[in-house]
């Protein structure tokens, strides 16, 4: 689940589950992508990222679907990542 900002939320997804532990199915629930280590069998993990990424992109073609793919920025230089990484 994303709040008004886009930004993925967890006290929502439990929200549109029925609470914590909750057992409802989420019609707005997203799954964020940002690497591919098996497709179709095949582990993948001996590829370099940037491969496995080009895999991932060609696969979710829908930008707006339940599966979106999340690049690196968003995870290692966002804020997210800054607040959580302060040394």
């Amino acid at each position: 689940m994303v709040d008004d900002r886009g930004r993925s939320d967890l006290g929502l997804l439990q929200q549109s589950l029925g609470g914590r532990g909750g057992e409802q199915i989420s019609g707005e629930a997203l799954l964020m992508a940002f690497d591919l280590l098996y497709f179709d069998g095949h582990d993948l993990r001996q590829l370099d990222l940037s491969s496995r990424r080009h895999l991932l992109e060609g696969m979710v073609t829908d930008r707006e679907g339940v599966i979106r793919p999340i690049g690196s920025g968003q995870l290692f230089g966002g804020p997210a990542y800054q607040r959580r990484c302060v040394f």
